[in-house]
């Protein structure tokens, strides 16, 4: 549009762009105003609600995110602990079952060559690394009660050969083995700090020299799960505990093979398994009695095979941890509350004595 000036006037351009530039700012001022007048809201639609995640993707996102890291720490120290390198290799190979069970992979990016400062800190780091897997552990152990069957026994088998590779670097390195793991109580109310909870005692003898624990129930029954007081047991777990009770018979006996074979560097390990399998075996027994079942019975005897020789010896005793270790496993699966959590606990000592025996850890024991 044309600005025609009345005649006889010249209207200088700059007046011409003042007032248009008011006339803009006018038209914004009306839009504004008007948009104040309007106090009707905004429509809004239903906000998205987002559910807590259940105890059972909760505990697999764990353990992965803790495989992850563990497989790179073991990777990292494995460059600057050359002496270390066989046993951190065995160590990442377990790792990797672990993601592979739990439906997930080792990322790529988690095996670059390390720094050199990396390498610097990582050779002082071996404590760190078997701190890790010991509170990795603890971790997936910690998951068990909580899960459904089948989860709650994968995360008892991947604490197993976590707390394994932790005593295993430990013996290496010459380190105190780590102590015992044990499914605690949550905090009960008015007691946030968990003041009522036991000291964690030391390590079940999983390597030479450490001192026997006997096991015990354990403190921790989930919210509505049955105590053993309560003798209340389901068909498949009376079968799963009094399968394992015959293993515990069985393994009293073949341990007492075991002391008087063995060398003697191991004798005193081989009698403290032998008095920890006595214990649990006395505990499970009790435990089927207060469920109106019968125990079943030692046999008079139990084939060993030839053990002549002390490497034949040590043989029969990672053997019979390992065949407790199948019957512990299908224990979790089959129990709740206390019996799992006792359940658990003997899988991982069972598995962490084997690991000795053998001088070297399985993937997934049971």
């Amino acid at each position: 549009m044309t600005v025609e000036p009345p005649e006889g006037r010249v209207v200088p351009r700059r007046a011409v762009l003042r007032a248009g530039a008011a006339l803009t700012g006018l038209a914004v001022a009306g839009t504004l105003a008007s948009c104040s007048e309007d106090t009707t809201p905004p429509a809004v639609g239903p906000r998205p609600t987002t559910s807590a995640p259940s105890p059972d993707t909760a505990a697999v996102a764990r353990a992965r995110a803790s495989a992850t890291r563990l497989a790179a720490s073991a990777q990292a120290l494995a460059a600057s602990a050359p002496e270390l390198a066989g046993l951190l290799a065995a160590v990442v190979t377990d790792h990797r079952a672990h993601l592979s069970a739990l439906g997930a992979a080792l990322p790529a990016a988690s095996s670059p060559s390390p720094s050199a400062s990396e390498t610097r800190a990582a050779s002082a780091d071996v404590r760190a690394v078997v701190g890790a897997e010991t509170a990795a552990a603890q971790q997936a152990l910690d998951d068990v009660p909580r899960a459904t069957p089948g989860v709650a026994t994968l995360l008892a088998r991947i604490a197993a050969a976590r707390a394994s590779h932790a005593d295993l670097l430990a013996a290496k390195a010459g380190l105190p083995a780590p102590a015992v793991l044990r499914i605690l109580p949550s905090p009960a109310a008015g007691d946030p700090a968990g003041a009522s909870t036991s000291p964690v005692p030391q390590s079940p003898a999983p390597l030479p020299g450490a001192a026997p624990v006997t096991p015990q129930p354990s403190a921790a029954t989930p919210t509505g799960s049955a105590s053993p007081a309560s003798g209340t047991l389901s068909e498949a777990a009376r079968e799963a505990l009094a399968a394992v009770t015959a293993g515990e018979h069985a393994a009293v006996y073949a341990y007492g093979a075991v002391v008087a074979r063995v060398a003697p560097r191991d004798r005193a390990r081989a009698r403290n398994a032998w008095t920890w399998h006595s214990t649990r075996r006395d505990v499970l027994e009790e435990r089927l009695l207060a469920a109106g079942v019968q125990p079943p019975t030692a046999a008079p005897a139990y084939d060993l095979g030839a053990v002549l020789s002390a490497s034949a010896a040590g043989t029969l005793a990672a053997t019979v941890e390992d065949r407790l270790a199948a019957l512990g496993a299908r224990a979790v699966a089959a129990t709740t509350g206390q019996d799992r959590s006792d359940a658990a606990e003997a899988l991982v000592a069972g598995a962490r004595r084997a690991a000795a025996w053998r001088g070297r850890s399985t993937a997934l024991p049971g």
